[in-house]
């Protein structure tokens, strides 16, 4: 049978394994989180971007089991010439055919609309706001575990 100092010694060394161990898990999750980001950015500059938009906003984010970049930007250019140029673009580069939706708010057709390409655990989509007063289209590359 241990002591009273014992067993306090047992328990104390035990959670501090835990919490070691939590730190760790931690740490190894924002490392893998800095890498996808990291790959999402080489991904985001060897993709062409519409000729003639231009960047009015970006943001950058991520947990364990996801990422994002998504960069903003205002252009004259019609939905139709974006999504045709990101179409041809991104399926000679192997993405896959996209996948297009209508957007809504609170149920309610808004105008908007967005374009989503695939490859593995990537995505980049290209959406299209008429609602939005300070830009128009964004671009976003998505990182999701599978």
């Amino acid at each position: 049978m241990l002591s009273g100092q014992h067993a306090k010694l047992l328990n104390l060394t035990g959670a501090l394994t835990l919490v070691s161990l939590g730190i760790v898990i931690l740490a190894c999750s924002a490392l893998k989180n800095h890498e996808r980001l990291n790959e999402l950015r080489d991904l985001a500059a060897s993709t062409p971007l519409f000729p003639g938009f231009q960047l009015v906003n970006s943001h950058e984010g991520g947990k364990r089991e996801n990422a994002i970049i998504a960069r903003f930007y205002r252009s004259n250019a019609t939905y139709d010439q974006v999504k045709d140029f990101y179409r041809r673009t991104l399926i000679e580069k192997g993405w896959g055919e996209p996948i297009e939706e209508s957007l809504s708010t609170w149920g309610i057709a808004n105008g908007g609309k967005v374009i989503t390409f695939h490859k593995g655990e990537y995505s980049i989509e290209v959406e299209y706001s008429a609602e939005s007063q300070t830009w128009n289209f964004s671009v976003s590359y998505v990182w999701e575990a599978k």
